[in-house]
């Protein structure tokens, strides 16, 4: 458990699929494979992103106090 994550969150569910965008990326970075278009990659990465500020704004977190 190198990041101690619950999988059965909804944050964890989300880190297993964010991660697996960012794993893709930096697999293109290092060696240019890719298992689908980098640039789709790249933009559900953001949207990811975006899905989490949004849980944690949902869960009374806002941009001053996001611990």
């Amino acid at each position: 458990e190198m990041f101690n994550i619950n999988i059965a969150t909804p944050e964890g569910v989300w880190a297993v699929y964010f991660l697996k965008h960012v794993f893709a990326i930096l697999a293109f970075l290092g060696q240019h494979s890719e298992s689908e278009p980098i640039v789709g990659r790249i933009a559900d990465s953001r949207n990811y992103l975006d899905l989490l500020w949004g849980h944690l704004s949902e869960e009374g977190h806002d941009e001053t106090n996001l611990s």
